[in-house]
């Protein structure tokens, strides 16, 4: 993780809390934006938010295999 300046207002992963922009926060592209010190450290918490943001990502993909299945079915019988 590392810290930065937050350049859009958002909203921490944790707590829900909102992050103003210019304040500080602590950011990892696998687990999201927090607030200094909601932040991850133990390793199955970090684990656990790389899983959830994985899991959103494969439900995703899987949404839209299924749109593409139901237009092929609805194309090509």
């Amino acid at each position: 993780m590392r810290r930065i300046a937050v350049k859009y207002q958002g909203i921490c992963t944790r707590c829900s809390a909102t992050l103003e922009i210019g304040s500080d926060a602590m950011y990892e592209k696998y687990t999201g934006i927090f607030c200094i010190g909601c932040e991850p450290i133990e390793t199955e918490d970090i684990r656990s938010f790389r899983q959830a943001k994985a899991n959103s990502k494969a439900d995703k993909y899987e949404g839209w295999a299924d749109k593409r299945e139901k237009e092929a079915r609805e194309r090509w019988g």
